[in-house]
């Protein structure tokens, strides 16, 4: 950008911006099943678009009872993980993306297991 500015004297004054422009973070993740047997196992796929910089992926799993998260895979490279669940109730997943300016963006998920 460019901003000129003239005095009554005709003197002018500009001075010249640049702005970047980024597309937000956005967590495409997905999950292989959102229903599934006790000890199957759950593919979970972390994907991202926008942000700046790398990604880093963390993968969580609780009970709608609990109030903590277990992690699956603390953040890393790896956009994958498995979980395989143990009881036949409803898990929660959720799948954490962050970016290269630690912008985190979280999509969670619900797993019905029989």
């Amino acid at each position: 950008f460019l901003i000129k500015v003239k005095d009554k004297n005709d003197n002018i004054a500009k001075k010249e911006f640049s702005l970047a422009v980024t597309q937000a973070l956005t967590n495409r993740s997905v999950v292989s099943d959102k229903s599934a047997h006790t000890g199957d196992t759950i593919t979970l796929k972390a994907a991202a678009e926008g942000g700046t910089g790398s990604y880093q992926y963390a993968f969580y799993y609780k009970k709608p009872s609990n109030a903590d998260w277990v992690t699956i895979q603390d953040y890393s490279d790896s956009s994958t993980a498995v979980f395989q669940p143990l009881s036949a109730v409803e898990y929660e997943l959720m799948i954490k993306v962050m970016d290269g300016e630690s912008t985190v963006e979280k999509k969670t998920f619900t797993l019905t297991v029989q």
